[in-house]
């Protein structure tokens, strides 16, 4: 894909061995599309070093530079590239702010509101954004300036990352960038963490579609329209199974679906994609099942089926993908606790529960903890009377 690098009067073209990106989303110009999964995963930005005579024709304006190990081509103003040759020990020795690459992913902007923001400003605004949504966790390594982030609602979900560089203009550049998932909640994130470090309000509003005006099912109907959704999630082909979780993960955000889902034989079949499906699968699983505690109609399938144990061993700490799946087991754990604590210490082995109990202080996400404790109190005091009877 060959793209026209400009400086003033000057031109010269460069090309990325990309073979397909996803045109620009409209959005006022605020975004540019995001690479697609599969190559974003592998992308590496490039070493530069002064390209080979022979290849495309350098303005004079302008200084060819090459990947070593593909055919990417940049033009960078000399001046620039000069002063960056000049200052770029210095940045690194001087600041925790790793000076920016050569090239940026597309989702990025500059921290300005007026003036400069610094590190320390914006690190406040990006963890405060996400430490407030209970649908988001995130891991920060201060070595790299990086937070990598993950995502999970309903059937919704994406990883991605954040960086801050060091600019050459006396200013810091954020990047984010989705590496798999969903784009519209990536995008929401996205402008939230903007506009809140430039200072610019949002006037976007959701739209809203009325639905057609149909007659309602019966709760007979429902069930029997449900079948088709339980075999798939039965199905030996992964990409049914994921299909199907995604649906009955929906479904379950609607308390009113909860006795309907039951009768229909979901909390089987979701157990059966806890202890079998991939881990995408199972996160939508286990938000299923999570959901479904809240409702008295399936507590008692859900301990039936034995998966209380699988489910207790994700309550713990570990990197921010697996948080989600934490933070969902911990609920579930704390819904039937609150009603039934003595099945639910029944179905788990005693030795191990106490070890886990014994952990929850030592839980570093706050909404993780929040739910192992109050799993914690309802058996303790189960635990309190067995041992003294």
């Amino acid at each position: 894909m060959d793209y026209l690098a400009k400086s003033g009067s000057a031109e010269g073209r460069y090309h990325i061995p990309v073979e397909s990106v996803a045109p620009p989303e409209d959005d006022g110009g605020t975004f540019k599309s995001a690479i697609p999964v599969h190559e974003s995963l592998t992308l590496e930005r490039p070493l530069l070093r002064p390209a080979l005579k022979g290849r495309a024709q350098e303005p004079k304006t302008l200084r060819g530079y090459e990947n070593f190990d593909s055919n990417f081509s940049v033009f960078i103003e000399p001046e620039k590239q000069t002063k960056a040759n000049v200052v770029e020990n210095a940045l690194f020795l001087s600041t925790e702010v790793p000076m920016r690459p050569e090239v940026l992913l597309p989702h990025y902007f500059r921290a300005v509101n007026k003036i400069p923001l610094t590190f320390a400003q914006i690190q406040k605004i990006i963890e405060s954004i996400l430490s407030r949504n209970g649908d988001l966790s995130y891991d920060y390594l201060p070595s790299s300036c990086e937070w990598n982030v993950a995502f999970m609602r309903g059937s919704f979900s994406y990883k991605a990352q954040i960086h801050v560089y060091q600019d050459f203009e006396e200013s810091l550049i954020v990047e984010i960038q989705r590496f798999s998932g969903d784009r519209q909640p990536f995008n929401e994130m996205y402008r939230e963490v903007k506009n809140t470090i430039i200072g610019v309000k949002s006037h976007r509003s959701a739209r809203v579609y009325p639905l057609p005006d149909v007659p309602a099912l019966s709760e007979g109907e429902m069930v029997e329209s449900l079948a088709p959704v339980v075999s798939m999630a039965k199905d030996q082909y992964l990409e049914c199974q994921q299909s199907a979780a995604q649906v009955l993960c929906d479904l379950s955000q609607h308390e009113g679906m909860h006795n309907i889902l039951c009768e229909a034989g979901s909390v089987e079949a979701l157990v059966g994609l806890v202890r079998n499906g991939m881990d995408c699968t199972r996160q939508h699983a286990v938000l299923a099942l999570a959901n479904l505690s809240s409702s008295q109609s399936c507590q008692e399938a859900i301990i039936s089926e034995g998966v209380l144990p699988a489910l207790l061993s994700l309550v713990t700490n570990g990197p921010c993908s697996s948080t989600v799946m934490g933070r969902e087991s911990a609920r579930l754990l704390a819904n039937l606790s609150d009603r039934l604590a003595s099945r639910v210490f029944s179905a788990l082995d005693a030795e191990e529960l106490k070890l886990w109990m014994a952990s929850v202080d030592d839980l570093n996400d706050s909404f993780l903890k929040q739910q192992a404790e109050r799993a914690r109190c309802a058996l303790s005091a189960v635990i309190d009377v067995s041992t003294q009877g």
